[in-house]
């Protein structure tokens, strides 16, 4: 899925999330660990599965001091 505005990867992401199978969190999270929009990294953190690649990647937001406040708090609350 390409989309043309950086703006709208997260209401799209927020739509994926809402419809997908229970248990299920659609991959494109995995990508908005990474994204150039902080509510999209901000809504990945809080919804990726979590596995040894995405838990280093939210270690590392966590501790971003450049990151937003609301995507490291969003980490340190998915690493616990």
């Amino acid at each position: 899925m390409v989309l043309p505005h950086t703006y709208e990867r997260a209401a799209v992401l927020k739509a994926l999330v809402a419809f997908a199978p229970a248990g299920e969190p659609p991959w494109q999270l995995l990508e908005g660990l990474w994204d150039c929009e902080a509510n999209v990294r901000e809504l990945a953190a809080a919804h990726v599965q979590l596995t040894g690649t995405t838990r280093a990647r939210l270690r590392y937001l966590r501790d971003d001091p450049m990151e937003t406040p609301e995507v490291r708090g969003a980490a340190a609350q998915r690493l616990g």
